[in-house]
């Protein structure tokens, strides 16, 4: 199986937040789909493209395929319809222009365990000394310079 998301929904683009709930949506279906016919030997994956169509606005020059030609992505496409990408299942992989990439899983990267029920103020102070470090504010976004 293979899906098609997008780095909207990947990196929250700002100003669609309807359409990156859906993309996510689909990066979700990908990976239970993976769990779910894993066993059956079919593999389910999602490709996040970048090329420049009527949708972006942008199109390459007349005879000029260009780097962000639709076309670019198609190799990756093949790739992941063949029997050489059986091993590779539950991911994402990002194609635009000449440069494919592999997205990360979510993945928990910090932890607080108690002992019973949370206080409030007890769970504030421990989520704020433990989770702040590694999330102070938004994670990085294309769509979002850093200063």
């Amino acid at each position: 199986m293979i899906n098609f998301t997008s780095v909207s929904g990947l990196q929250g683009s700002p100003g669609q937040p309807n359409y990156a709930a859906a993309k996510m949506g689909v990066v979700g279906l990908t990976y239970s789909l993976a769990q779910a016919l894993g066993r059956y030997g079919v593999t389910a994956n999602a490709i996040a493209p970048g090329a420049a169509t009527r949708l972006t606005g942008v199109l390459p020059a007349e005879g000029d395929a260009g780097e962000l030609a639709p076309d670019n992505i198609a190799p990756i496409a093949l790739y992941l319809a063949s029997e050489r990408s059986g091993w590779l299942t539950g991911r994402t992989v990002a194609a635009m222009g000449y440069e494919v990439g592999l997205y990360s899983n979510p993945e928990v990267i910090r932890q607080v365990n108690g002992t019973g029920p949370w206080e409030f103020e007890h769970l504030a102070r421990v989520v704020e000394s433990n989770f702040r470090p590694a999330a102070d504010g938004p994670p990085p976004s294309v769509f979002v310079p850093r200063g």
